[in-house]
């Protein structure tokens, strides 16, 4: 820019000579440009030389440069449902045997023979155990069909944590079963021997009755809903 002032000052200065040359000899040339039309083509010419500068200087800047910012796509965890307990499809039961002793039946569904009430339990859901801790549940069950339960009859693990370490365990062996067996009508209390995972959290193990052919049975009046137990590890 001090380049250009430098520039229009010498045009200015050489008008102003030219023109104090041509007040001079004005008298004697005539014919020769005015001094007004040389002081304009000073400034004209100038004025040419600093576009010219400018232009240049313009052109000799750097344009900007841009970077482009590329955006990733969300990455999407596929949906993973939870698991379910599977049980075991009952098998059809046999027309039922009846016994002498055996009392009026209300046949509801399909599975009169085989079937369950579930009257009393120890431990409820929930209860809390430490890591390792040994302990007995107990139900008690009403034989609610028209089969008598003998002592070939068992409990089965069918689902879920086997906090019992066995999945058979005999009507029989549980030490106080009657020798006539479980009739339409009795009770019996089925005590298991369990022991409470060494990890703290929540765990439902599932088991149902099985009769001596091998048909699983449960509670309810179709005979067909398992039971559990349901504790809580913590330390």
């Amino acid at each position: 820019m001090r380049k250009n002032i430098k520039i229009i000052t010498c045009l200015i200065l050489l008008g102003v000579t030219l023109l104090s040359a041509c007040n001079g000899s004005e008298a004697t040339n005539k014919q020769g440009p005015s001094n007004e039309e040389i002081i304009n083509q000073a400034f004209t010419q100038a004025a040419q030389t600093i576009r010219a500068d400018m232009a240049l200087t313009e052109d000799a800047k750097p344009l900007p440069t841009y970077t482009q910012i590329v955006l990733s796509s969300p990455t999407r965890t596929p949906y993973q449902p939870s698991p379910t307990t599977a049980f075991p499809t009952l098998a059809p039961l046999p027309s039922p045997t009846r016994t002498p002793n055996s009392s009026s039946i209300e046949y509801v569904g399909g599975r009169p023979c085989l079937r369950a009430q579930l009257t009393f339990e120890k431990y409820a859901d929930g209860s809390v155990f430490k890591p390792n801790e040994g302990f007995i549940k107990v139900w008690k069950f009403i034989n609610s069909g028209g089969c008598t339960w003998t002592g070939d009859f068992a409990v089965i693990w069918v689902g879920g944590p086997n906090l019992a370490g066995q999945g058979v365990i005999y009507l029989k062996d549980m030490g106080d079963f009657p020798p006539e067996g479980i009739m339409n009508g009795s009770s019996f209390r089925i005590k298991i021997r369990m022991q409470a995972p060494s990890t703290v959290g929540r765990y439902k193990s599932y088991w149902m009755l099985q009769d001596e052919n091998g048909n699983l049975f449960g509670w309810g009046d179709l005979g067909n809903n398992a039971f559990w137990v349901d504790i809580k590890v913590r330390k």
